[in-house]
């Protein structure tokens, strides 16, 4: 179903089969961020990277079209300055080993997609 998850080395399934017990879901198979390197990273640890400078936007989309790029949609908050920006952007280049260049573009809203969604991220960089 495109979903990327780890098994637990030791756990056995109660049910008496051999088959591994899954220790938990990590992202789906088209979450994940490619770099330059040809390194994918999982969209779950962009995440908890970013929620640390949360405090000036409401909500954000990443865009990627090729590996060596990424786009960052921001809906800001009143407290969102240039020079946060900036400085997010130089932790995230960080953050990738400088594989990837990081531009941020305020926005006043992010679209759905016509099923609803709002997907977290939206790339044609590298299939999986």
């Amino acid at each position: 179903i495109g979903d990327i998850a780890w098994a637990e080395d030791s756990a056995r399934c109660p049910c008496g089969r051999a088959f591994p017990v899954l220790g938990g879901l990590e992202c789906r198979a088209e979450e994940y961020l490619a770099t330059g390197a040809g390194r994918r990273i999982p969209v779950t640890a962009f995440h908890r990277v970013l929620r640390v400078q949360s405090d000036f936007f409401w909500e954000y989309q990443l865009h990627q079209e090729r590996s060596t790029e990424l786009d960052i949609w921001v809906v800001p908050r009143q407290t969102y300055t240039d020079a946060q920006a900036n400085v997010l952007i130089v932790h995230l280049e960080k953050f990738f080993d400088h594989e990837v260049s990081v531009r941020i573009r305020t926005v006043d809203r992010i679209p759905r997609e016509p099923s609803g969604k709002r997907p977290v991220l939206k790339t044609r960089a590298v299939p999986f």
